[in-house]
């Protein structure tokens, strides 16, 4: 029996805000779109979005504008539909915080929307730039 424990998947770091504020606006465009991406390729919301432009540039009474964009509750638990919208959840809060002057917490919070959009295009068979 050895007393060695097996390395850790990722390295745990310590940031000042100063970095954590820096990393977070250098990654939150990409995030966001990344998070965007996969909602849009698993709930259809991106032809729907699409469509409903088209349809308001020729008549703006074509589509009702009051209707919600899809939540979880639309999806069952663990579909790749509510992972990608877990993962917005993920991307409001950060934002949150970042508004709130925690760039620590938001670029956790940033971290993990990225992980979960990942995930989910992966799933799909779609690769993300990164």
């Amino acid at each position: 029996m050895t007393a060695a424990t097996p390395p850790a998947t990722r390295e745990i770091a310590t940031l000042t805000d100063a970095q954590s504020d820096r990393l977070y606006l250098d990654w939150h465009d990409q995030v966001a779109d990344e998070v965007s991406d996969a909602i849009a390729l698993t709930t259809g919301y991106r032809e729907q979005r699409e469509n409903a432009y088209a349809a308001l540039q020729r008549d703006i009474t074509a589509i009702d504008l009051s209707r919600a964009a899809p939540t979880k509750a639309n999806y069952p638990p663990e579909s790749p539909g509510w992972k990608a919208l877990h993962a917005r959840g993920f991307l409001r809060d950060a934002e949150r915080y970042y508004a709130g002057r925690n760039p620590a917490h938001a670029l956790k919070l940033l971290q993990y929307a990225a992980e979960q959009a990942r995930a989910v295009l992966r799933e799909i068979g779609w690769h993300p730039t990164a």
